[in-house]
């Protein structure tokens, strides 16, 4: 009779046997015998494989292989996919500058991924997103019909940044003329303009006011430094200039207190001033040579700093005391203009 095939079968087994959905069968491994009618045996490679479908979960797929005529089966195991941190999109919250709300981040599937496939997603953070700071932010998913379930898997971070705000109502004590550029400052009724109206936020710090002269005037511009935010929620914000608008009247003085204090010697020695008196006085102050006496005393009219001293009339009163403790009378000098 003429040689046929009587049978075939699949002698060894390929060796994966496990799919997850969506792979492509693999024949890797896979031995398949065609037996004769005369007793003979030989190994064939081009067979088909028929009813390989991975689209779904089945833990016993069988599988046909086709020679001629002949087909023998096997079974294989279809399971579902690992869900990967790649299968997401991450997006940071549009607005990431502090308001006192909590901040949430969008976590979505890639590509064509759908809730079907993979289930729900949860977005948890390393901490509530609300303060200013940074945040690390994990999702993971329920599981679905192509996709096992996932733990929390870390897709992104995001920086909350602190709210830019000005400080209004501050203004500078009137003083009269000290021959000092500084002014005191009035933070009472500072506003915070920008402040969540919730938060704990106040002006604080070793603010201080200075001129850029010393000399009186009215509506003087005072260059405010060192105001600083304080409060519980101070971390959240962000003072982003200092005040520019506060200005000071400073009076005009009593002559009388300040000319002795603003003379100018002209003198190699060392005066040491000894005595402060009431500006009530005729003479504020009361300066002593020792051992020496100066060739001339000169005054420019103009203060320490070279400021103009307030306009007045200004006099002085010098006297020498010799070592026998014999002291002189007043030399006066009246009428400095």
């Amino acid at each position: 009779s003429k040689k046929s095939i009587k049978s075939i079968t699949v002698t060894k087994l390929p060796s994966k046997t496990e799919y997850k959905i969506g792979e492509e069968f693999d024949k890797s491994g896979m031995i398949v015998t065609a037996y004769y009618n005369d007793g003979t045996s030989i190994e064939v490679n081009d067979y088909e494989i028929e009813d390989f479908i991975s689209t779904s979960v089945n833990n016993n797929l069988i599988v046909k292989v086709i020679y001629g005529e002949k087909r023998d089966t096997f079974a294989v195991k279809v399971i579902k996919c690992d869900f990967t941190v790649s299968m997401l999109v991450f997006k940071t919250p549009e607005d990431l500058v502090y308001n006192g709300e909590k901040k949430t981040a969008s976590v979505t599937f890639a590509d064509s991924i759908t809730e079907a496939d993979a289930g729900k997603i949860t977005v948890t953070y390393s901490e509530a997103p609300k303060d200013v700071g940074t945040y690390k932010v994990y999702a993971s998913v329920s599981g679905g019909n192509k996709y096992n379930a996932a733990d929390p898997m870390e897709v992104g971070e995001f920086t909350v940044t602190p709210k830019p705000v000005t400080v209004s109502g501050i203004t500078a004590v009137e003083r009269t003329y000290d021959g000092s550029a500084d002014v005191a400052l009035d933070l009472s009724k500072a506003v915070i303009d920008g402040k969540i109206d919730s938060d704990d936020l106040t002006v604080t710090g070793e603010a201080k006011g200075i001129l850029s002269d010393a000399n009186a005037g009215t509506d003087k511009p005072v260059t405010v430094t060192g105001l600083t935010l304080a409060g519980n929620d101070a971390a959240n914000y962000v003072l982003t200039e200092q005040p520019s608008y506060v200005k000071v009247t400073v009076n005009k003085a009593d002559p009388n207190c300040f000319a002795a204090d603003y003379v100018s010697i002209g003198y190699t020695g060392s005066a040491v001033r000894t005595e402060d008196v009431e500006c009530t006085a005729d003479v504020p102050g009361k300066w002593t040579w020792k051992n020496s006496a100066p060739e001339d005393v000169a005054w420019d009219g103009k203060d320490e700093y070279g400021a103009a001293v307030p306009e007045g009339v200004y006099s002085y009163k010098i006297t020498s005391t010799d070592r026998a403790g014999n002291v002189s009378e007043p030399v006066l000098v009246t009428n400095i203009i």
